[in-house]
């Protein structure tokens, strides 16, 4: 053999060992499992019981929301308790007229700045997470490009902020918003795409009872995950536990079993997805009755 044939072999068998290795890297990557809490007054009167809960679930991450009620000395001391068991907390709020209404906005972020100045390192919020569904505005038929902008605009600011404080900044969004385009102060594209290159991680809310198959949570979440990929950014995939109008929609009323094998489906079928950061279940206390 040539000795140019024997450079390219070698070059070409060490990118063949560099993409095996990669891929290993990725289908061992320690992948998130998170939930929602918003009853937050759970924290104040049976925080033992929510902390057991999390670890019967082998939760990573919890989304807790805020409120102004509950004094910030029992977020403290739950927070600092969850860390310990390397537990990751992100400050959860949202609503479909945050899009348009700044009191809200502004309301969390003051807490949310106040909270994290006022409280020691293990104390600490390590995001922000935000579940704002703009969709379900009476006027979303008939201003849905306006109601886009604003919604947009208002990620924005809150972006600006997560950074400034050095946080993750993460958003729950439907897995159809890859079918929405805008054309507006912010560009032009899709807006599925700019939310994930615009924030720090995305989960997709890709309700559905079933992994495979047309329709199935596999299928569309396919350009969240390629979108991510090329972005750099994370994405979690969200299923629901509450009851639903559409059953297919929920696991409600499915068991336990059922539900941990389909989400075993997704983590076999998406691991190689640099951009796939674990699963999430809505919500902690609808997932706690299920048999």
């Amino acid at each position: 053999m040539k000795k140019g044939n024997y450079k390219l072999v070698s070059v070409v068998s060490l990118v063949v060992i560099l993409l095996f290795l990669y891929s290993l890297t990725q289908e061992n990557k320690e992948l998130e499992r998170a939930t929602w809490l918003w009853d937050t007054q759970l924290i104040k009167e049976d925080a033992e019981t929510i902390t057991n809960l999390i670890k019967e679930k082998n939760l990573t991450m919890i989304y807790v929301q805020f409120s102004t009620d509950i004094e910030m000395s029992y977020y403290q001391k739950f927070i600092k308790e969850l860390k310990l068991i390397g537990v990751k907390v992100h400050a959860l709020d949202g609503s479909p007229t945050w899009a348009n209404s700044l009191d809200e906005e502004e309301t969390f972020l003051t807490w949310f700045r106040t909270y994290q100045q006022n409280s020691k390192p293990e104390e600490q919020f390590e995001g922000i997470h935000l579940d704002v569904e703009p969709y379900l505005q009476d006027g979303w038929e008939s201003k849905q490009e306006e109601i886009v902008e604003e919604y947009q605009a208002m990620i924005k600011r809150v972006n600006e902020v997560s950074n400034e404080l050095n946080v993750v900044f993460g958003l729950d969004i439907p897995f159809w918003y890859d079918e929405i385009n805008f054309y507006n102060q912010f560009g032009q594209g899709n807006l599925a795409k700019w939310l994930i290159e615009t924030v720090d991680e995305i989960t997709i809310m890709a309700y559905r009872n079933f992994a495979n198959g047309e329709g199935g949570i596999i299928e569309i979440s396919q350009n969240e995950i390629k979108w991510a990929n090329e972005a750099n950014k994370k994405v979690n995939i969200a299923v629901e536990t509450v009851e639903l109008p559409e059953t297919y929609t929920s696991f409600y009323g499915l068991s336990n079993n059922y539900l941990d094998n389909e989400l075993e489906i997704l983590r076999t079928n998406f691991s190689r997805d640099k951009s796939f950061s674990g699963i999430a279940v809505h919500h902690l206390i609808s997932w706690k009755d299920m048999e």
